[in-house]
């Protein structure tokens, strides 16, 4: 009996209140079609990145150093454990004005046609071939109209550095527009110079670059193939892989101090040796000196000598002749 009474209560307070009712009813209905539709769409959402980075091959770690990577340390990253590809990279960030003028941050980065790593998405033009040109960031600087297809770019450094120490060139065409796998969002990470955040990035013919050693290591690692890039097992091992490659790291600096300490020691034997030679030849300049100044006093004593007789002769010569005339 009570519970016919509440019923007939409540479907009289909905008849009195009716549209309350359906507003509520509304509301619900959205947030329950919102919450499905969002559980529905992040299994979608993921599996399109996932498609995405697979067809660019994204590398799972990328390796920085500020002194450089020379072909001894891309060799010793290449044989440590489950390291399936790594490839060298140039890069620069450098500063370059838009069309209306506004600086801009930009990480100038080199291509290679033989890469088969972060490859690059082109969605209109075509990719650099020539020196001089660059393809742009399709979610960055084009995005507002600043930079288009022709446009040329020209980029400087922050600061008194030589630009001819790390680029060819310093102006550039857009012959093309492109997304890069490592910069899917709008964040393009920080840097050092200007306000510390990139603006961009562009892509230039890596044979532009005039650096003697490559500043980026990009690598995929062989266990990783067929994972889920955002489930835990793949963070783990690369988070493994991480911990591997600093060992890789420590050791290779170790190396490369213990090969500067004996560069350094065969320097100061070298210039050891140097300063002994030269020594050596200011001792037998000195003496050869001393030896060719007593060898002319010699010679001088002699002359002086030959000179006396000379003196001495024409003077007996002179008396004789004149003890001649006298007899006669």
């Amino acid at each position: 009996m009570k519970k016919k009474t509440l019923l007939r209560e409540a479907f009289r307070e909905i008849r009195h209140s009716s549209s309350r009712f359906l507003s509520i009813l509304a509301i619900v209905a959205i947030g329950c079609g919102f919450f499905s539709g969002v559980k529905a769409g992040c299994p979608d959402m993921k599996l399109t990145a996932r498609t995405y980075f697979d067809e660019q091959n994204l590398a799972d770690i990328h390796l920085l150093s500020t002194w450089g990577f020379d072909e001894d340390d891309l060799a010793a990253v290449s044989g440590t454990e489950d390291v399936a590809v790594a490839e060298g990279s140039y890069s620069a960030d450098l500063l370059a004005n838009s069309a209306s003028g506004e600086e801009q941050v930009i990480k100038v980065i080199g291509y290679s046609p033989d890469s088969t790593l972060n490859l690059p998405l082109l969605h209109e033009g075509r990719l650099p071939e020539a020196s001089g040109e660059c393809v742009i960031g399709s979610s960055s600087m084009d995005e507002n109209g600043q930079w288009q297809i022709g446009d040329t770019i020209t980029v400087r450094t922050d600061g008194e550095d030589d630009l001819s120490d790390t680029l060819s060139a310093d102006t550039f065409t857009v012959v093309g527009v492109v997304q890069l796998p490592q910069y899917f969002s709008f964040s393009y990470g920080t840097t050092t110079i200007s306000d510390g955040t990139l603006d961009g990035f562009i892509l230039i013919p890596e044979g532009d670059f005039t650096l003697d050693v490559y500043t980026d290591i990009y690598l995929i690692l062989g266990s990783t193939e067929g994972l889920d890039p955002f489930e835990s097992e793949y963070e783990s091992i690369v988070s493994d892989a991480a911990d591997r490659l600093e060992t890789v790291a420590d050791a290779r600096a170790e190396a490369e101090i213990a090969d500067g300490r004996q560069k350094l020691q065969d320097a100061e034997a070298e210039l050891s040796d140097a300063r002994t030679e030269l020594d050596d030849g200011w001792a037998e300049y000195n003496d050869g000196v001393a030896e060719a100044e007593q060898e002319f006093a010699d010679a001088e004593a002699e002359i002086a000598d030959g000179e006396a007789q000379l003196r001495d002769g024409e003077a007996a010569w002179q008396q004789n002749y004149n003890d001649y005339q006298t007899a006669l």
